[in-house]
């Protein structure tokens, strides 16, 4: 009886493994993260911000533009953790670079030691670039 209950429960903690791998619940074990970047970049004199490049440094050459209001988005996949540094670019103007760390961040210490998952739409804010 008692044997038969212990197949019963490794049954079940099986199959509650299994959705929730299949429900997206148990992302940490997913080792790539799509990340989308948003905000805004100004110029400190003023003038039109459009056509700026917004672009991801050491990976794959990700890269996107600046609109009228200087907002840009910018999509990919992060395969494993990673820092991934913004490089914000136009000519006449400083670069500038912005960092974030995306994918599983460890929080807590011993015991209390969780894995969190920072994964979708990061906002970085408003990027500032500076004449030359």
């Amino acid at each position: 009886m008692v044997r038969e209950m212990k197949k019963s429960f490794v049954s079940i903690a099986a199959l509650v493994s299994v959705l929730l791998l299949a429900s997206g619940c148990a992302r940490v074990f997913d080792p790539d993260y799509n990340v989308t970047f948003v905000g805004q970049v100004r110029l400190s004199d003023g003038k039109d911000p459009s056509g700026a490049t917004v672009k991801v440094t050491g990976q794959d050459g990700k890269s996107t533009t600046t609109n009228s209001d200087g907002s840009f988005s910018l999509a990919g996949k992060v395969v494993d953790s990673a820092v991934i540094t913004l490089e914000f670019i136009k000519s006449g103007y400083q670069a500038a670079r912005h960092t974030e760390e995306v994918g599983e961040i460890k929080v807590g210490s011993g015991d209390e030691e969780k894995t969190v998952v920072r994964d979708g739409r990061i906002d970085v804010g408003t990027i500032t670039l500076q004449p030359l």
